[in-house]
């Protein structure tokens, strides 16, 4: 028997949530679902259990059938890993905002990143 599992996350900006999934390394597609104001992130699976990051209460959401995860990494490490990615797209986002540049990206041992930023005047 099938069982849904919905995941919740601290995702809302679909811009970064896009150059994240993508920096995932994770092939996704746009979908309009139940008429929402957002869209749904579809990432298709080889089993035909799709994962969908869909809009609920102010942020996206994971929904999958875990029985059927067919990822990488199990869906912790998945999850562990996209929020990673995704604050460090958002720190870059608000930095390029606000006029600092990137210049150096390091990740130690542990996993950690370290992010150097330089606004030039």
């Amino acid at each position: 028997m099938s069982h849904l599992t919905k995941l919740t996350t601290t995702i809302r900006d679909e811009k970064i949530l896009e150059i994240t999934l993508s920096d995932c390394g994770l092939a996704w597609t746009k979908a309009s679902l139940n008429n929402e104001s957002k869209p749904t992130y579809v990432i298709q699976q080889s089993n035909d259990v799709d994962l969908l990051f869909a809009w609920n209460d102010g942020a996206y959401s994971l929904s999958t059938d875990l029985q059927f995860w067919q990822q990488k990494s199990p869906v912790e490490l998945f999850m562990d890993k996209l929020h990673q990615k995704y604050a460090l797209n958002m720190i870059k986002s608000k930095g390029n905002a606000s006029g600092f540049v990137p210049v150096k990206q390091t990740v130690d041992a542990t996993g950690s990143i370290k992010l150097t930023f330089r606004k030039w005047s």
